[in-house]
């Protein structure tokens, strides 16, 4: 608020009225005349105000009057200007207020568009990838399906090669362990050249598809076994007949019945000459006797024999090199002069073709 200006007046009297205008001093007397009669001096303290003194007072309060017209026309236009300055004060925060609310807005319209693109880009990026590593994944499960397939059509391949040329008995024998190497050469053998000689590109598929290997394996298998194994001796006993037997008379007089079996017919082509190596009796005497056993299937006498009661004696047989020898002794009781003692006779016999376990001397 503007601070009050008091204004005053000095005190002066009127010209020519000195002593009406004069101001009283001290109390003032007055004198009262009572109805009765009776006077009464009275004094008024304090004293009376003069004319001049009220003249005064007016004058200072007219100006008082006319200086808070004009604080108050000063405040007025004070408050007015202080009104429109807090009106312009919050017409401009107001539109600050708004602007910064725009431009952040504006910023978070933008920021959410470049987040938007970025999560959608992600979003696509992650939907191509997962297509494709479920295509990837359905193509797996094919090619696992058609390998899986093949593979069980190659291991039945096998069943026929170790029931034709397998040893029974022997796990680690050289042709189980010939037929299970080439099994699985045939059975990884794809993946191996393909390791080896395949693309460089690595593919994204785990497992490879299936090809002209995978297709010709069962056959190549089989023809490999063939190939390996056809000319070697895959069946370990050897049996036959034969009635090929001579009628001989030792000097002795005792009749014998030899005959040799020549078991080259029987071996196969590449184990004939392993068989006479370990078949053939050592120079000092002592070597490896191939086991063989021979009975008599069928044995017919003459009449000449049945008169003597003719009777045969255990068959002795024995192997020399590639040749089975067989002897039978017969027993009469008295020379037959000259006669043939068998009508017809037949000789069965079992050799062992592996390789004997050592060496032993002949009874």
């Amino acid at each position: 608020m503007a601070n009050e200006t008091q204004v005053h007046a000095p005190e002066r009297r009127d010209r020519g009225d000195d002593l009406r205008d004069a101001p009283a001093r001290g109390p003032r007397g007055l004198t009262a005349i009572l109805p009765n009669g009776r006077t009464v001096w009275l004094e008024v303290s304090p004293a009376l105000q003069s004319a001049a003194g009220m003249r005064r007072l007016a004058w200072r309060t007219q100006q008082r009057a006319v200086q808070r017209r004009a604080l108050a026309s000063w405040n007025s236009a004070a408050l007015e200007r202080l009104s429109q300055t807090v009106a312009e004060d919050a017409a401009r925060l107001t539109n600050e207020k708004l602007g910064r609310v725009r431009r952040l807005r504006r910023r978070l319209v933008i920021r959410y568009n470049r987040l938007d693109r970025r999560v959608t880009k992600a979003a696509a990026e992650y939907r191509r990838g997962l297509e494709r590593q479920m295509a990837i994944e359905r193509e797996t499960v094919r090619r696992l399906r058609r390998r899986d397939l093949w593979d069980k059509i190659l291991l039945l391949s096998a069943l026929p090669l170790f029931a034709a040329y397998g040893e029974r008995g022997r796990p680690h024998g050289v042709h189980n362990l010939t037929l299970t190497l080439s099994l699985l050469i045939w059975l990884v053998g794809d993946e191996i050249v393909q390791r080896l000689f395949g693309p460089s590109k690595r593919s994204p598929y785990p497992l490879h598809d299936t090809d002209a290997w995978s297709y010709i394996a069962p056959i190549g298998h089989i023809l490999t076994g063939w190939w390996l194994l056809g000319d070697r001796q895959h069946e370990r006993y050897v049996a036959g007949l034969t009635g090929d037997l001579l009628e001989e008379v030792d000097p002795g007089g005792e009749i014998v019945l030899t005959g040799t079996v020549d078991l080259a017919s029987v071996l196969a082509a590449e184990h004939r000459d392993d068989f006479e190596a370990f078949s053939t009796p050592a120079p000092a005497g002592k070597g490896r006797v191939v086991p063989v056993v021979a009975t008599i299937a069928s044995l017919e006498w003459t009449a000449a024999a049945t008169a003597q009661n003719a009777r045969a004696g255990n068959v002795r047989a024995e192997v020399d090199g590639r040749l089975l020898l067989l002897r039978i002794n017969v027993v009469t009781d008295a020379p037959l002069g000259g006669a043939a003692a068998v009508a017809a006779v037949t000789v069965g016999w079992l050799v062992d073709t592996a390789e004997p376990a050592a060496p032993i001397a002949p009874a």
